[in-house]
């Protein structure tokens, strides 16, 4: 490959260096421009999005959490070509290739909104966007996401940070509460079953960590928004909570959802 693209939340970049990730040390790249710049988010997993490609071919954007796309695409971005030559097909999905080595940028595309640019790819029918709660059809989103935290999440980390995974995605969707605790069961991982009221601990973690570093983007109004709908029966303490923490609750949907 002579040249590929690298889309990042960075501008300004004249060498793009390796950095950790789930796959391993590597700068990752892509021959599709369209995926590049749907990789410019500034954060978000997969308990937040899915990605996926279509039956035409074209790739679905789907938004897994209220509000999550306002923050995840919430940033200007650059569109990177770099010299393709140290790249490889690692054969991870999206068009991916992975660089072991440092990559020169050869030229530079600015993205002044990305949550404006993901709209206009949508427009002009190169992606397919889903906005919380409509989904494609035959996507079933609770398989979706035990399928990654059961299946795939499981095979890539360690007990501890895989548990870790477990909760945050008990916190953010509780509604598959007790789903999760048939895959603990069926793969017999040697954790508590997760219990409406055990959430309580993992939500004063986000709270506290929020305001320890109020920059690392945590989708509070979301999780408390999946909190206080699907788990209403601790909503007390859920209140409690926010009150201690001095954050201020804001619904991310119009629905209404019992508030403080």
């Amino acid at each position: 490959m002579e040249y590929v693209y690298h889309g990042s939340s960075t501008n300004g970049l004249k060498v793009i260096y390796p950095h950790e990730s789930t796959h391993g040390n590597y700068v990752y790249g892509t021959t599709d421009l369209v995926v590049a710049t749907l990789f410019c988010k500034r954060c978000g997993d997969d308990v937040t999005y899915a990605l996926f490609k279509a039956e035409d071919g074209k790739y679905n954007l789907v938004e897994l959490l209220p509000g999550a796309f306002d923050k995840m695409f919430d940033n200007d971005a650059s569109i990177y070509t770099v010299v393709g030559t140290s790249f490889k097909d690692y054969r991870t999905n999206f068009n991916e290739v992975m660089s072991t080595t440092p990559v020169k940028v050869v030229a530079e595309e600015y993205i002044p909104s990305v949550l404006s640019e993901i709209d206009r790819l949508n427009d002009t029918g190169d992606i397919h966007l889903y906005r919380y709660p409509n989904k494609p059809e035959n996507f079933n989103v609770e398989d979706h996401l035990i399928h990654q935290r059961f299946n795939i999440y499981l095979k890539l980390h360690d007990k501890e940070k895989f548990i870790n995974g477990v909760y945050r995605l008990a916190g953010y969707h509780p509604e598959l509460i007790d789903r999760i605790n048939e895959q603990i069961k069926l793969h017999n991982i040697e954790m508590p079953l997760i219990k409406p009221e055990s959430l309580i601990h993992y939500y004063d973690h986000q709270l506290g960590a929020f305001n320890y570093d109020p920059t690392h983007e945590r989708y509070l109004d979301s999780l408390f928004y999946m909190g206080y709908k699907y788990v209403p029966e601790i909503k007390e303490e859920m209140d409690e909570l926010l009150n201690r923490h001095g954050y201020e609750y804001n619904s991310p949907v119009k629905e209404e959802i019992p508030k403080m």
